[in-house]
């Protein structure tokens, strides 16, 4: 089969009411990691709330295509512009928000990938 994934055959899936998710993959079971492209919607003063940070086992590869996205790893919060990009081991409490009144971009990698057969990831709030 065609491993080009083309643009117009991307399916959005809402994660949350500020993130749009886009697996950049259609066989995203067969392969070690995971890339995805995220849409992330403005979070305005009236609803922003503290971001919940999380970790689980791997790593991750964030790279910033449009707008300016905060990256918080433990206690430090990194400002990313577009061509930015950071890479973490993802036991760390981290997450990633967008402040700001525009729409922000961020392709991201994961491994290994949560949605690999026989994978189990443990996501652990705090």
């Amino acid at each position: 089969s065609d491993p080009v994934i083309r643009s117009f055959d991307l399916s959005a899936n809402q994660i949350s009411p500020y993130i749009i998710q886009f697996v950049l993959s259609d066989k995203v079971k067969e392969f070690d990691m995971l890339p995805r492209l995220f849409q992330l919607q403005p979070l305005t003063s009236l609803n922003r709330t503290d971001v919940e940070l999380y970790n689980h086992f791997g790593e991750e590869f964030v790279y910033v295509l449009e707008g300016v996205v905060t990256v918080i790893v433990d206690k430090n919060r990194y400002i990313l512009y577009p061509g930015d990009s950071i890479q973490i081991h993802s036991d760390v409490d981290h997450n990633w928000v967008n402040n700001t009144n525009k729409v922000a971009k961020i392709l991201t990698v994961n491994l290994p990938n949560p949605f690999k057969d026989g994978e189990k990831i443990t996501i652990i709030t705090s």
